[in-house]
C-alpha cells in the first residue's frame, strides 16, 4: 500500500483541543497546497521555488483566497498562559495507520521560541508513546521573508511503534519557550487497514446510511459464536467470540479490522437498522442458528443543525432561525463539506462575523439576530439552553459552542450533559470561559470556539438531547453556534 501524508483533511484529518476547527489553514492541507509534490513520490516539504516566506505567501493566496495573509496562511501555537500550552494534536483518519515518519514545516524567522519537539503517537488519545525529538532553529525577533526559507523537519518512527495502529500524533513543544508557527503537518504512513481511509466524496457526507461491501453471518454454536466477515473484494475474516457476544463485541471487533470507526457502524437487517448494541448476537439467529447482517457506516455530522431536523427546547424553542443551529449554512462550503467546527479565522472578528453572516440570511442582522443570549429565567434559576438532535439521536464524540468572549458572559463554567429522553442525564464534562461583565469592541475581539470530547462510555450510546447549563452563580452567555457531533 502507498506511503502517503494521513495528516490530510482531504483523508478525514483533523485538529483536536485549542486548535480544533481550524483545519481550513494550510496545516493538514499540504497535498491540495502542493497536489504534484506530495509524499507519494518521495517529495516532502516545500519546492524549493517557493521556499521563500513571500514567494511561498503568494502561492498559497492563488490556492484559496482565504490565505491572504500571516496568520491565515502559518498557525502560530501559543504557550505560557495558554491552553495546549505550544502542541499540536492530529487525529488520524478512521483507520488511523502504520507510521514511519512525522514532521512540519515551520518558518525559523518569526516568533519562534521553542528549540526542542517531542512529538508522540498514541492508539486511542489517552496513552502516548514518544516517538523521538525534533530540534528547531530559535528565532525571538522578526526577520524578513523575503530574504528567509520556510525548514521542514521529521523524525523516524521506529520498533514496536510501527507495528501498531496509531490514531492521533502530537507535537509538543510543552515549557521549552511560547510555540512555534507552523506551515504543513506530515504524518507519513500507510492506511491502518486494507481499503482504509476513504477519500472525500466516497463517504456519504449527507447523513444517509452508506452500505459497506461487507455482510457479516453470524453462526452460533454450543458455547461459541462464529462471525464471518466477506467482503466483494473478496477479503474474509473469521471472528471468534463466546455465545454471550454482543452485538456491541461484533462491532468492536470488525473497526479493529477494517480501521473504520467504531462510533459510524450500524448493523441491519433487511431495512432495519440495529441501535442498541447490548443485544446479543444470537438474539437475531434463524432457525438455521445464522444471523445475517448487512453493515452500514454513518457519516459523521453536526448533529445540532436545523438542516438535519434539530430543534431548540424550552424558552428557546422557535429561534432556530437564529444562526445557534445552522452552522452548516453560515460556512456550508469549509472543507468540502466535511465536518467543519469553529469560525475561519478571517471572518473570527466579531465585525467580520457579523457582515458575513449577513450575507447569509438578511433576517441576520445585529447582535440581537446575530447571536443568542442565554440568560435565566428565574433569581436562582440555572442558565439552560437544550438542543434535541434530530430523529432517533446520535452516538456523540464532541460538544462545544462559539461564542462572543467580550459581550455580557457571566458565567465561567458551562456543564455539558447529554440524555437519551430528557428525564436521566449524564455530565460529559464541564467547558471553561473567559469571563467578561463590561462591553468589549467586538472590531478587535475575535470570537471563541470551545469544544468537549465526550467520554467513551457516553458516547457509545444515543442520546436524543444535549444541554449546555451554566449554574445560577453567573448569567449566561452570548452565543454564536452550537455543535453535538456524532454518528447519527
Amino acid at each position: 500500500m502507498a506511503t502517503r501524508n494521513l495528516a490530510a483533511a482531504s483523508l478525514g484529518a483533523r485538529l483536536e483541543g485549542s486548535l480544533a476547527g481550524k483545519e481550513w489553514k494550510p496545516l493538514l492541507r499540504h497535498g491540495e497546497a502542493f497536489p504534484t509534490a506530495g509524499l507519494s513520490n518521495g517529495v516532502a516539504g516545500v519546492p524549493q521555488e517557493f521556499s521563500g516566506g513571500c514567494r511561498l505567501a503568494e502561492h498559497l493566496r492563488t490556492v484559496d483566497e482565504r490565505w491572504d495573509n500571516d496568520c491565515a496562511i502559518s498557525t502560530f501555537l501559543p504557550g505560557d498562559e495558554h491552553e495546549d500550552c505550544g502542541s499540536v494534536v492530529v487525529r488520524l483518519p478512521d483507520s488511523g495507520g502504520y507510521l514511519r515518519r512525522l514532521g512540519f514545516t515551520y518558518c525559523p524567522w518569526d516568533r519562534n521560541y521553542g528549540s526542542i519537539c517531542a512529538v508522540s503517537v498514541s492508539g486511542d488519545g489517552a496513552s502516548w508513546e514518544e516517538v523521538g525529538e525534533i530540534r528547531t532553529q530559535w528565532a525571538g525577533d522578526r526577520g524578513n521573508p523575503a530574504e528567509e526559507e520556510v525548514i521542514t523537519a521529521f523524525v523516524e518512527v521506529n520498533g514496536d511503534a510501527t507495528e501498531r495502529v496509531q490514531r492521533f500524533v502530537k507535537f509538543d513543544w510543552g515549557e521549552d519557550g511560547e510555540g512555534r508557527r507552523l506551515y504543513f503537518l506530515y504524518v507519513e504512513g500507510t492506511f491502518g487497514a486494507d481499503g482504509g481511509g476513504v477519500e472525500r466524496g466516497a463517504v456519504d457526507l449527507q447523513g444517509v446510511m452508506t452500505p459497506e461491501s461487507v455482510n457479516i453471518e453470524a453462526a452460533t454454536e454450543v458455547g461459541e459464536v462464529h462471525v464471518i466477515v466477506r467482503t466483494l473484494a473478496g477479503d474474509e475474516y473469521m471472528i471468534d467470540l463466546p455465545a454471550t457476544a454482543l452485538l456491541a463485541d461484533v462491532r468492536d471487533k470488525l473497526a479493529q479490522l477494517t480501521g473504520w470507526q467504531p462510533l459510524a457502524l450500524r448493523f441491519s437487517i433487511g431495512a432495519t437498522v440495529l441501535r442498541d448494541f447490548s443485544e446479543k448476537v444470537t438474539a437475531h439467529s434463524g432457525a438455521d442458528g445464522v444471523a445475517t447482517f448487512s453493515v452500514v457506516r454513518a457519516a459523521r455530522k453536526n448533529q445540532a443543525s436545523t438542516a438535519l431536523g434539530a430543534t431548540l427546547e424550552g424558552q428557546y424553542a422557535g429561534q432556530e432561525w437564529k444562526p445557534l443551529l445552522r452552522h452548516s449554512d453560515a460556512f456550508p462550503s469549509e472543507l468540502g463539506g466535511d465536518v467543519f467546527l469553529g469560525v475561519p479565522e478571517a471572518k473570527s472578528l466579531g465585525v467580520a462575523l457579523a457582515e458575513h453572516l449577513h450575507t447569509i440570511d438578511e433576517r441576520w442582522n445585529g447582535d440581537v439576530a446575530c447571536s443568542t443570549f442565554v440568560s435565566r429565567e428565574g433569581i436562582l434559576d440555572d442558565v439552560v439552553i437544550t438542543v434535541r438532535l434530530p430523529g432517533e439521536g446520535a452516538c456523540l464524540e464532541r460538544v462545544g459552542f462559539t461564542y462572543t468572549p467580550w459581550d455580557r458572559n457571566y458565567g465561567k463554567r458551562c456543564s455539558v450533559l447529554v440524555s437519551p429522553d430528557a428525564k436521566d442525564w449524564t455530565e460529559v464534562g464541564v467547558i471553561k470561559t473567559a469571563w467578561h461583565r463590561d462591553r468589549g469592541d467586538p472590531s478587535v475581539e475575535p470570537v471563541r470556539t470551545k469544544l468537549l470530547d465526550v467520554p467513551k462510555d457516553v458516547a457509545q450510546r444515543f442520546q436524543r438531547f444535549v444541554r449546555f447549563q451554566w449554574d445560577f452563580s453567573g448569567d449566561g452567555r452570548r452565543l454564536m453556534f452550537l455543535y453535538a457531533v456524532g454518528y447519527a
